[in-house]
């Protein structure tokens, strides 16, 4: 197999496996702007951050907020990010004003 051929299947490979067979996708949760716009009160403030390990085994960090009704769904939604994630890092829910 010539070098061009190789390469060629590498950036293939690449484009097909490199972006996304590692991605995490999180769990769902809501949106602090549309939330506070549709007058829901109190609201809850989950932070997360932490890093995971990609397809290529290589550490990517990751990072999220998002918005809650109660602090049970906030403390869950913290849960079920950090089973995701090799190292987690900051974990919080908070009163979001």
């Amino acid at each position: 197999m010539n070098t061009i051929t190789r390469v060629l299947r590498g950036a293939l490979f690449l484009m097909i496996f490199g972006s996304t067979a590692g991605a995490i996708t999180l769990p769902p949760a809501g949106d602090c702007g549309a939330m506070a716009a549709q007058g829901i009160r109190p609201l809850w403030l989950g932070e997360f951050s932490g890093t995971y390990e990609d397809f290529s085994e290589r550490r990517r960090m990751i990072a999220a907020r998002r918005c809650f009704p109660t602090e049970y769904a906030c403390r869950r939604w913290i849960n079920e990010v950090q089973s995701a994630v090799i190292f987690p890092g900051l974990m919080t829910c908070r009163p979001f004003n």
